[in-house]
This record gives C-alpha cells, sequence and structure tokens, in this order.
C-alpha cells in the first residue's frame, strides 16, 4: 500500500517555486526585493518537490517578495518594481 502524509513546512521553513533558486559563486540563493532594489539572500535548499522547492533561511520570512524566474543578468541593487500576482490581488 501507499500512504501519503500532508504536513504543514517545519518552522523557517517556505516553499517556493524552484526557479526562483539561483546558484552563484557556489552558493544557493534566491533573489528578492528590498526598498525597490534586487538583493541575493542565500539560503539552504531542502526538500525538492519537482515544481516546488523548501527553503530555510535568517533573512527570508513569509512577507519577503522574492523574484521568480530572476534574470541571469541581475545584479544587487538593480531597481525593480514589484508585480501583483495571483496571491497579492
Amino acid at each position: 500500500g501507499t500512504a501519503t502524509f500532508k504536513l504543514p513546512p517545519a518552522a523557517g521553513t517556505y516553499t517556493l517555486p524552484t526557479n526562483t533558486l539561483v546558484v552563484r559563486n557556489g552558493k544557493s540563493m534566491v533573489a528578492t526585493v528590498q526598498d525597490g532594489k534586487v538583493a541575493f539572500v542565500e539560503v539552504l535548499p531542502g526538500k525538492n518537490f519537482g515544481t516546488t522547492l523548501e527553503i530555510t533561511s535568517a533573512a527570508v520570512t513569509s512577507e519577503t517578495p522574492v523574484i521568480i524566474n530572476p534574470n541571469a543578468m541581475l545584479k544587487p541593487g538593480d531597481p525593480v518594481e514589484l508585480a501583483a500576482t495571483a496571491a497579492t490581488k
């Protein structure tokens, strides 16, 4: 038989789309928006669920705006504008 358990994420763990993860200089990061500018935050990847990925980071909260599918040319400090998503409408 097969058993499936739907458990909430552990405290301090967040689930993001896999296309938010960026590897730079051998470090796993996500691009975030801080004061209208790009900031890269180091994260510790956890379980990979296929289309989503579990991450932990002291610098990421449930309120942190994360850039989905960040362009490889983005640099820290580049100005960006937040766009409304289905979750924020």
